[in-house]
């Protein structure tokens, strides 16, 4: 029991010291990127890349091997432009637009079924019920099926 107590205890020593040494570690890495961010001049090292990194992205291909043409902020202005003007005008004719809405009529929802093919195996099997019973009211002079097995393969 005591030997476990000791054993115990010079883990605990152990762990305290890897800790104190780890903060150690944490507090000079500080010390350093506080050191090498004094050293740089202009903006802040994050700020830099983000404009860096936005001015070289001329070009965004995807997965399907398309690119993407790149948006101007100008034509983004414009369209916004656009956007105010439309809503402008669209405040303009308010009145007749409720009447409008009253004359569409919307159609219910109907969602489309999970899984179609579950309901096409029921419409199958009702076909072949049918052909079945047309099949069994066949007859000629000989019963139909009597010739079929007569047949040669």
């Amino acid at each position: 029991m005591s030997q476990d107590i000791i054993e115990l205890k010079a883990f605990k020593e152990e762990v305290n010291s890897n800790l104190q040494n780890q903060g150690a570690a944490i507090q000079k890495l500080e010390n350093q990127i506080v050191y090498l961010s004094k050293q740089t001049p202009g903006p802040s090292v994050s700020h830099g890349a983000k404009a860096i990194a936005r001015e070289e992205c001329k070009a965004i291909t995807l997965r399907s091997g398309t690119t993407l043409k790149e948006i101007s902020k100008e034509t983004t202005e414009d369209e916004a432009k656009e956007n105010v003007r439309d809503k402008e005008q669209g405040q303009s004719s308010t009145p007749s637009a409720p009447k409008e809405k009253e004359k569409e009529v919307l159609k219910p929802y109907t969602p489309k079924a999970p899984y179609p093919q579950r309901l096409m195996k029921r419409e199958k099997d009702g076909q072949f019920s049918r052909f079945l019973e047309i099949f069994k009211k066949l007859q000629i002079n000989i019963p139909f099926a009597e010739a079929i097995e007569q047949m040669p393969l």
